[in-house]
């Protein structure tokens, strides 16, 4: 079974030897494992470069590469990485005490520290090959860092035929910890789909993103108490794109023009997303009850619809030809729309202004039920999305 060890200190263990240099690399470990718990940057990376130089004048010790290796993950994870060069040089490929970190952990170190000091084609190529390595491995601060770190450099150069292929085995790495560190996992996960369809228009990545919404969902049906925010939010984010990456298709995306080639059948792609929430036995994702109600708090909200007086316009500026949704929180008092909250809106904000502006103006219509006597109409957390296509 795979380990979580992020956020846990390493136990340096001290030799019992006497002389000088050994109780100078004592005093070190000591400060080590102590700043290793503080919380303080600067004391970590200031007491890892102490064992960083005691570890190399100690080459009479069996683990003197061991704790050069691991000063020098701590001062890369928390401060500059040419600062750890000279220490994982020394280190390379000496040997390891059994029992203690695998040699393809000691690669990954070295190929990682090179790749942040400079991230040629020759370092991406010795971390690619390291990662490799390292996919079945426990998860440790070193491969976080890697995995993540990596995907999110090939985002910002938008590479993104490279972004979706680093950000989805970022994502297949970290799966079996979700639970622990599920904010990661999930933008790993979007992050590749939302690469792939960037790279190649395809509709299998409205039902991949369909299927990361599903399965937000049914993590957070293991909460008891209160859901995270970024569980809320990216639940809904990728509901958005579910339905922005196939609105695309609806607006002719996909269609090769001047040739018989043609993009997928919308209605067919609909009907799949659809499926693949209807699927899942796990609740929707829960915000809160739908009534806020009269005053006496005792009546729901009357079943109906909101009557939509004003329609969202397309926005005018910067975002022609794109596709967009947005889904919205929304509560009424005394029918009218009282306040809106923007729960995603993708693949730009600029959709947003606009859906607020016109969901103001909706007004809640009832299909039974008598106010003030059965129901009110008064209520929160209602869930609406619009969606932006060209036709």
């Amino acid at each position: 079974m795979r380990r979580c060890t992020v956020g846990l200190a390493l136990a340096i263990v001290m030799t019992a030897a006497a002389p000088a240099h050994a109780q100078d690399l004592n005093s070190a470990i000591s400060a080590y494992n102590e700043a290793a718990t503080s919380g303080d940057t600067q004391q970590k990376i200031s007491t890892a470069k102490a064992l960083g130089r005691e570890a190399m004048n100690a080459t009479g010790r069996d683990d003197a590469a061991l704790l050069a290796i691991e000063a020098a993950k701590t001062i890369c994870l928390q401060g500059d990485c040419k600062d750890a060069v000279d220490l994982i040089e020394w280190a390379s490929g000496k040997p390891l005490p059994e029992g203690t970190i695998s040699r393809e952990n000691a690669d990954l170190a070295e190929a990682y520290i090179n790749w942040r000091v400079k991230s040629d084609s020759r370092n991406r190529e010795s971390l690619d090959a390291a990662l490799e390595k390292m996919v079945d491995s426990d998860l440790t601060l070193i491969t976080l860092a890697a995995f993540t770190q990596r995907y999110q450099e090939d985002v910002s150069k938008k590479h993104w035929h490279i972004a979706a292929v680093s950000a989805s085995q970022a994502s297949e790495y970290l799966v079996p910890f979700r639970g622990a560190i599920g904010e990661t996992w999930s933008n790993a996960e979007m992050t590749g789909i939302i690469s792939n369809f960037n790279a190649v228009q395809e509709p299998d990545s409205a039902l991949d993103m369909a299927r990361h919404s599903v399965a937000l969902r049914e993590l957070a049906a293991a909460f008891d108490s209160d859901l995270p925010e970024w569980l809320v939010y990216d639940y809904f984010r990728s509901t958005a794109w579910a339905s922005s990456i196939t609105a695309y298709f609806d607006s002719g995306g996909g269609v090769r023009k001047w040739s018989n080639i043609k993009g997928p059948e919308t209605r067919s792609l609909e009907d799949q997303v659809h499926d693949i929430y209807s699927d899942t036995e796990a609740p929707g994702m829960r915000l809160g009850p739908l009534a806020m109600t009269d005053e006496s708090g005792q009546l729901p909200l009357c079943s109906g619809h909101f009557k939509k007086k004003k329609w969202p316009r397309y926005p005018r500026m910067g975002l022609r030809g794109m596709m967009g949704t947005v889904i919205s929180q929304v509560s009424v008092k005394d029918g009218r729309v009282d306040d809106v909250r923007v729960l995603a809106a993708v693949p730009a904000e600029g959709f947003a202004d606009e859906t607020v502006r016109a969901l103001k103006y909706w007004e809640w219509v009832v299909d039974d039920g008598t106010p003030g006597e059965t129901c009110s109409l008064n209520g929160a957390n209602l869930i609406q999305q619009v969606t932006f296509l060209l036709e």
